[in-house]
Protein backbone atom coordinates (compact mmCIF):
# COMPACT_ATOMS: atom_id res chain seq x y z
CA UNK A 1 0.00 0.00 0.00
CA UNK A 2 1.46 3.40 -0.90
CA UNK A 3 2.43 5.70 1.96
CA UNK A 4 0.74 8.65 0.30
CA UNK A 5 -2.33 9.05 -1.82
CA UNK A 6 -2.31 10.77 -5.19
CA UNK A 7 -5.66 11.71 -6.59
CA UNK A 8 -4.78 11.22 -10.24
CA UNK A 9 -2.77 13.48 -12.54
CA UNK A 10 -3.34 16.76 -10.70
CA UNK A 11 -0.09 18.22 -11.91
CA UNK A 12 -0.47 20.55 -14.89
CA UNK A 13 -1.01 18.52 -18.03
CA UNK A 14 -3.17 20.68 -20.32
CA UNK A 15 -1.68 22.49 -23.27
CA UNK A 16 -3.31 25.79 -22.30
CA UNK A 17 -0.67 28.09 -20.84
CA UNK A 18 -0.39 31.63 -19.62
CA UNK A 19 1.22 33.09 -22.74
CA UNK A 20 1.87 36.46 -21.08
CA UNK A 21 4.26 34.83 -18.61
CA UNK A 22 5.88 31.51 -19.56
CA UNK A 23 7.12 31.04 -15.95
CA UNK A 24 3.54 30.49 -14.76
CA UNK A 25 2.51 26.83 -15.02
CA UNK A 26 -0.25 25.76 -17.40
CA UNK A 27 -3.82 25.51 -16.21
CA UNK A 28 -4.65 21.89 -15.42
CA UNK A 29 -8.39 22.25 -14.86
CA UNK A 30 -10.99 24.39 -16.55
CA UNK A 31 -14.68 24.83 -15.76
CA UNK A 32 -17.14 26.98 -17.71
CA UNK A 33 -16.14 29.97 -15.52
CA UNK A 34 -12.81 29.16 -13.84
CA UNK A 35 -9.37 27.79 -14.52
CA UNK A 36 -6.89 26.33 -12.02
CA UNK A 37 -3.12 26.01 -11.86
CA UNK A 38 -0.44 25.35 -9.26
CA UNK A 39 1.33 27.96 -7.13
CA UNK A 40 4.89 29.13 -7.79
CA UNK A 41 7.18 31.38 -5.74
CA UNK A 42 6.47 34.11 -8.31
CA UNK A 43 2.86 34.14 -7.05
CA UNK A 44 3.65 35.92 -3.80
CA UNK A 45 1.72 39.06 -4.93
CA UNK A 46 -1.38 36.88 -5.52
CA UNK A 47 -0.92 35.19 -2.16
CA UNK A 48 -0.57 38.59 -0.47
CA UNK A 49 -3.78 39.84 -2.09
CA UNK A 50 -5.68 36.78 -0.84
CA UNK A 51 -4.19 35.90 2.56
CA UNK A 52 -3.29 39.51 3.32
CA UNK A 53 -6.98 40.41 3.35
CA UNK A 54 -8.42 40.24 6.86
CA UNK A 55 -11.85 39.57 5.33
CA UNK A 56 -10.44 36.27 4.06
CA UNK A 57 -8.14 35.27 6.92
CA UNK A 58 -10.68 35.89 9.68
CA UNK A 59 -12.43 32.72 8.47
CA UNK A 60 -9.33 30.55 8.01
CA UNK A 61 -6.65 31.60 10.51
CA UNK A 62 -6.93 32.33 14.23
CA UNK A 63 -4.20 34.97 13.88
CA UNK A 64 -6.58 37.13 11.82
CA UNK A 65 -4.17 39.44 10.05
CA UNK A 66 -1.10 37.72 8.58
CA UNK A 67 2.29 39.30 8.02
CA UNK A 68 4.12 39.11 4.71
CA UNK A 69 6.44 36.47 6.21
CA UNK A 70 3.48 34.37 7.38
CA UNK A 71 1.87 34.60 3.94
CA UNK A 72 5.15 33.67 2.28
CA UNK A 73 5.26 30.65 4.61
CA UNK A 74 1.71 29.63 3.62
CA UNK A 75 2.70 29.86 -0.04
CA UNK A 76 5.78 27.70 0.59
CA UNK A 77 3.62 25.07 2.31
CA UNK A 78 1.22 24.98 -0.65
CA UNK A 79 4.14 24.45 -3.05
CA UNK A 80 5.60 21.74 -0.79
CA UNK A 81 2.22 19.98 -0.56
CA UNK A 82 2.00 19.86 -4.36
CA UNK A 83 5.49 18.38 -4.63
CA UNK A 84 5.06 15.86 -1.80
CA UNK A 85 1.40 14.84 -2.13
CA UNK A 86 0.18 16.08 -5.51
CA UNK A 87 -2.39 18.40 -3.90
CA UNK A 88 -2.61 21.99 -2.72
CA UNK A 89 -5.07 24.83 -2.46
CA UNK A 90 -4.80 25.67 -6.16
CA UNK A 91 -5.15 29.27 -7.30
CA UNK A 92 -8.20 29.80 -9.47
CA UNK A 93 -8.85 32.49 -12.04
CA UNK A 94 -11.89 33.76 -13.92
CA UNK A 95 -11.81 32.36 -17.42
CA UNK A 96 -13.24 35.56 -18.95
CA UNK A 97 -10.82 38.04 -17.38
CA UNK A 98 -7.95 36.09 -15.84
CA UNK A 99 -8.61 37.70 -12.44
CA UNK A 100 -7.44 35.80 -9.37
CA UNK A 101 -10.58 34.61 -7.54
CA UNK A 102 -8.96 32.72 -4.67
CA UNK A 103 -8.00 29.11 -4.04
CA UNK A 104 -9.72 25.77 -3.93
CA UNK A 105 -8.25 22.37 -3.34
CA UNK A 106 -6.98 19.80 -0.89
CA UNK A 107 -4.35 19.70 1.79
CA UNK A 108 -3.05 16.81 3.86
CA UNK A 109 -4.80 16.59 7.22
CA UNK A 110 -3.75 13.16 8.49
CA UNK A 111 -1.30 11.50 6.10
CA UNK A 112 -1.02 8.23 8.04
CA UNK A 113 -4.77 7.69 7.57
CA UNK A 114 -4.86 9.26 4.08
CA UNK A 115 -7.21 12.06 5.18
CA UNK A 116 -7.30 15.27 3.17
CA UNK A 117 -9.09 18.54 3.88
CA UNK A 118 -11.08 20.40 1.24
CA UNK A 119 -10.69 24.15 1.37
CA UNK A 120 -11.92 27.22 -0.49
CA UNK A 121 -10.65 30.75 0.13
CA UNK A 122 -12.43 33.40 -1.95
CA UNK A 123 -11.43 37.04 -2.33
CA UNK A 124 -14.31 39.24 -1.08
CA UNK A 125 -14.73 40.83 -4.49
CA UNK A 126 -15.87 37.42 -5.78
CA UNK A 127 -17.97 36.24 -2.84
CA UNK A 128 -21.25 37.80 -3.96
CA UNK A 129 -24.09 35.48 -5.04
CA UNK A 130 -23.69 36.61 -8.64
CA UNK A 131 -20.12 35.29 -8.71
CA UNK A 132 -20.90 32.07 -6.90
CA UNK A 133 -23.79 30.96 -9.13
Amino acid sequence: MPDRMHLGPLRPTMTETNRSNPVIPPYFLRTPRLRFRTWTQADLPLALSLWGDENVTKFIDARGILTTDQISGKLAIEIQNQQAYGVQYWPMFLLATGEHVGVCGLRPRDISNRVYELGVHIRPKFSSPSHIA
